[in-house]
C-alpha cells in the first residue's frame, strides 16, 4: 500500500509540475521504481537549453531523477529535444537509466557531480556538476567543466502543490 501511494504521489507531482508548459515534451517519462518500506522516493527535475556546440545542435533537456531519501544513488529519465537539426526535427529522443553521485572533477576535488548511466536510449554516460540547490552543469565526457557554463546550465524545476 505505501509503495502504491509513494509512487501515485510522485506521478501527481510531475503532471503538476509539468502541466503549465504548452511545448513541453515530457509525458509520462519519468522512470521511478518503487520504494521500499524503509525508504521514501524523492522526485527532482532539471531543465533548460543547451547551446550549439562543436558537432551538437543546440538542445533543449529535461533530466527526472528518483532516488531514495536515504540513498545518493537512485535513476533517471531524460529527455532531449534538438532545437536547430535539419535531420532530427525536434523529435525528442528518451533516455534512462541508473544515476550515480560522487565527487571530484579535475580542478574540483569537492565537486559533486552525478553520472547518468543509460540503460536505454543512449550509449554514453552524461555528467552533471551540482552547482548549487538549484542548478546543474552538464560537463564534457572526461568531466571537465565548460569555458562558459551559462551555456550548459541546466535549472531544478520548482514542484508546486495545488
Amino acid at each position: 500500500m505505501k509503495k502504491t501511494i509513494l509512487l501515485w504521489a510522485a506521478a501527481a507531482l510531475l503532471t503538476a509540475c509539468n502541466g503549465n508548459r504548452a511545448n513541453n515534451t515530457i509525458d509520462d517519462a519519468a522512470y521511478i521504481e518503487a520504494a521500499d518500506s524503509t525508504g521514501v522516493m524523492d522526485v527532482y527535475a532539471y531543465e533548460g537549453n543547451i547551446k550549439a556546440h562543436g558537432n551538437m545542435p543546440a538542445a533543449h533537456y529535461m533530466v527526472v531523477i528518483s532516488e531514495q531519501l536515504d540513498s545518493i544513488n537512485g535513476t533517471y529519465t531524460m529527455t532531449t529535444t534538438y532545437i536547430v537539426a535539419d535531420s532530427v526535427k525536434n523529435n525528442p529522443h528518451r533516455s534512462r537509466g541508473k544515476k550515480f553521485t560522487h565527487w571530484g572533477i579535475p580542478g574540483h576535488h569537492n565537486a559533486k557531480v552525478y553520472t547518468l548511466a543509460p540503460d536505454s536510449g543512449a550509449t554514453d554516460s552524461v555528467f552533471l556538476y551540482v552547482e548549487s540547490d538549484t542548478t546543474v552543469i552538464m560537463l564534457d565526457k572526461n568531466k571537465h567543466h565548460p569555458e562558459h557554463p551559462d551555456h550548459f546550465r541546466l535549472w531544478k524545476k520548482k514542484h508546486t502543490h495545488k
